[in-house]
């Protein structure tokens, strides 16, 4: 059925609001299963001194509507994220008028002053939604002691990985049951399954991609990691980081951009951009001593579905607003249209294609009627 099949955008990132904003993420197992888990369990409540305090919330803004996203600081200066949460226009650049705030756990609030899309991002899903990277420059340093992760990490088939954000989150056998915030850093963790290439020929591994795994597979091969660990991202989380141990701490190998899927159950499809392939472009980018001040902002994953029913693979971002797709849709989630060009687009691509429409009308649907009072709707 049609408005079973939702499909969600990750990293999961970010979240729209003309109300005061709110947002948690990374999904947790089965309310039911052991070892138990829950939402709460997920979270990162040690702020400044936890190993992950360079991992924070972006606060968006543009027009009278308001997102959320999610970011890594690499150095004191610098921020990176996901390409679509600096392009609310789907056209490859930082959408003019745009304001961002780098909300870091137990340091503070830091205004970025620039934004800077990947060359070769056209746009999520305009056609593809490869490299989709953003940079954000804060004129103003972060303090002393943020834990600045490489940026050596390495992906292949089976690495495991640790992904953090904070965008919803909810049970493995239900779909996303919080709403959002700021300041709840949730962590989960999964395995690289596959990869997609570049589809500009470079051959290289551009999208790295992985599944939610229910508990009863945990132990067989390409199962769950087990009930308290496997995760997939959710609306809020894009822009996150896929980290992987070094024996000294964590490295970024990836960034979190996408999900499709049920909204949040078993079985769902998560994935995001390989890092190692544009690190000259970050390299480079950061090398320039202080960019100009500039409008092009931000607004990742909300891109506010331009024509409702535009995307296919929403960029993981959740907007809570006032301007309704034919007047019956005030909350959306975003993501990505095509992981491959259109001679090769994947199975993925091609049923994001055909439930969209559905899945746009239920989750939104659902969501916006669910009482208040609802069992496990929380904070």
């Amino acid at each position: 059925m049609a408005n079973r099949f939702k499909l969600l955008a990750a990293v999961g990132g970010l979240i729209a609001l003309t109300i005061p904003m709110r947002v948690h993420a990374i999904m947790a197992g089965d309310e039911n299963a052991l070892p138990a888990d829950s939402p709460a369990n997920r979270l990162d409540p040690l702020g400044a001194a936890s190993q992950f305090n360079a991992i924070g919330s972006l606060s968006i803004s543009a027009s009278g509507f308001s997102y959320i996203g999610s970011a890594t600081a690499i150095s004191p200066n610098w921020i990176l994220t996901a390409g679509h949460n600096l392009d609310l226009n789907d056209v490859g650049s930082p959408t003019p008028g745009l304001s961002i705030s780098f909300n870091l756990p137990g340091f503070g609030t830091y205004a970025a002053t620039s934004f800077y899309t990947c060359p070769g991002f056209t746009g999520f899903g305009n056609p593809s939604i490869q490299n989709d990277l953003g940079l954000i420059y804060l004129a103003n340093p972060l303090p002393a002691g943020v834990l600045y992760p490489s940026l050596q990490g390495n992906l292949s088939t089976g690495t495991e990985f640790l992904m953090a954000g904070f965008g919803r989150s909810g049970y493995g056998n239900y779909g996303y049951t919080t709403s959002a915030t700021l300041t709840d850093r949730r962590i989960g963790c999964n395995v690289v399954n596959s990869f997609q290439t570049d589809q500009g020929g470079g051959g290289f591994n551009a999208i790295f991609l992985y599944d939610f795994s229910s508990p009863d597979t945990t132990g067989q091969p390409g199962g769950s990691l087990g009930n308290n660990l496997e995760s997939i991202i959710g609306p809020g989380d894009s822009g996150g980081p896929a980290l992987v141990a070094d024996g000294n701490g964590y490295d970024i190998a990836g960034v979190n951009t996408f999900v499709e899927g049920y909204g949040g159950h078993f079985g769902d499809i998560g994935g995001g951009i390989v890092l190692a392939p544009y690190l000259d472009w970050i390299n480079t980018t950061m090398a320039v001593p202080e960019p100009a001040v500039s409008s092009l902002a931000i607004l990742g994953l909300a891109i506010l579905l331009r024509g409702c029913l535009r995307h296919a693979l929403y960029a993981q971002s959740e907007h809570f607003g006032s301007k309704p797709c034919s007047g019956k849709m005030t909350i959306r989630n975003k993501i990505p249209l095509a992981l491959v060009p259109n001679s090769s687009q994947s199975w993925l691509t091609k049923s994001i294609k055909r439930v969209l429409k559905g899945f746009l009308w239920d989750t939104f649907i659902t969501t916006l009627s669910k009482p208040s009072g609802t069992p496990r709707w929380s904070n």
